[in-house]
């Protein structure tokens, strides 16, 4: 991986995200039984699968800005429920902070994680510790706004930001939910692990296995 990618090299990495969601569909919908409505799985396979079978639509763009558009576009109108929207914002946020580039530059992941994470929080409400989708990107902003990027290579880069994503997943095993349906539950959905944590963990995991 080099400083810059190339928007084809984020296209393919993309796809793969869509075919890791897609393979984890049981997975997904058994840990939002526990806590849900068991459906998060097939929703979020829903929107997911329209960006394998839609992936020219999305290799027609020409900025890494329009690519991320594009994915969220499907994701938001797909997926369905709460997560359409809010995974859709993660990858508008994402894509707008390289604006209109051809190529996507790594230095800029602090500030293209932070801007998700906040346009998450800022649909849902949320916080962290609340059990969702944030705790999981949280560790992760933190740890990037805390280093030089432009110091770290590449594969150190991709491995601790996964274990901090992994950190923050993980810990939602140990929260009362405050959102959501999980919310109901109040300390019963203490012991299981929010699933939109764990989508938001397989994305990045999947990143760092396309270079690995």
């Amino acid at each position: 991986m080099s400083e810059e990618v190339a928007k084809e090299e984020v296209i393919e990495i993309i796809i793969k995200i869509a075919e890791k969601i897609v393979k984890n569909t049981d997975k997904l919908s058994e840990l939002d039984s526990k806590i849900g409505d068991s459906d998060h799985g097939d929703n979020m396979k829903r929107g997911f699968k329209k960006i394998i079978e839609e992936k020219d639509k999305i290799k027609d763009k020409t900025t890494i800005k329009e690519v991320f558009n594009k994915v969220a576009e499907f994701i938001t109108f797909e997926v369905g429920g709460s997560a359409g929207p809010l995974f859709g914002n993660l990858f508008i946020e994402f894509g707008k902070t390289f604006n209109n580039n051809k190529k996507l530059n790594i230095n800029k992941l602090p500030e293209a994680f932070s801007n998700s994470m906040q346009a998450v929080q800022d649909l849902g409400n949320a916080e962290v510790g609340d059990k969702t989708m944030v705790d999981t990107l949280n560790p992760v902003v933190e740890y990037l706004m805390g280093v030089e990027v432009k110091n770290l290579g590449c594969e150190d880069l991709l491995y601790n930001i996964k274990q901090k994503a992994k950190e923050g997943m993980e810990s939602t095993r140990d929260i009362s939910a405050n959102k959501g349906r999980a919310s109901y539950l109040n300390e019963r959905s203490i012991g299981h692990i929010d699933p939109g944590a764990y989508s938001t963990y397989l994305i990045i995991e999947t990143v760092y296995e396309y270079y690995n």
